[in-house]
């Protein structure tokens, strides 16, 4: 049975979440799970609608950490506390049947010497996140599927 998924479906992103979304894409792929792939098209028999986001934890802490950061030019290495979510809407058709929803906290380490660069643990984050998922999809037996993971497609029989 054909499952597509859509990504943030109708949803305005900004560059650095393009990069996030196109990596989760590309990981996704990498199951061989699904049919398709997309941000938006028909719904098909079975359709997930996948929700990423960062939200990155506001507090007096973190703003001050930014201003030394910054005032440092990054020299002073700060901690930067985020949380990534996968929320996840399984379809029949058009009806929603089951809402999953996975969370996973990093705290970053953010200097010049460090590497400034988030998206690394945003990589991380996204990694871990479909492992749950997946996890969950294969051993919840959420969707019909067309071939089993856990075996080769090339055995001989």
């Amino acid at each position: 049975m054909p499952v597509n998924v859509y990504l943030n479906r109708r949803d305005w992103v900004n560059q650095n979440q393009v990069i996030a979304l196109k990596y989760l894409q590309e990981q996704l792929e990498k199951t061989e799970a699904f049919a398709r792939i997309d941000f938006n098209a028909p719904r098909w028999p079975h359709t997930l609608e996948i929700r990423y986001e960062r939200i990155n934890k506001e507090t007096p802490q973190s703003v001050i950490a930014d201003i030394v950061l910054g005032g440092s030019l990054g020299i002073i290495p700060t901690n930067v506390s985020e949380t990534h979510v996968l929320a996840v809407e399984i379809f029949e058709g058009q009806i929603p049947i089951r809402r999953m929803t996975y969370t996973e906290p990093i705290e970053s380490r953010r200097s010049l010497l460090d590497g400034m660069d988030g998206e690394k643990y945003q990589k991380i984050a996204i990694e871990r996140l479909l492992l749950k998922f997946i996890q969950d999809l294969e051993t919840q037996q959420l969707l019909p599927r067309v071939k089993d993971l856990k075996k080769p497609t090339d055995q001989p029989t």
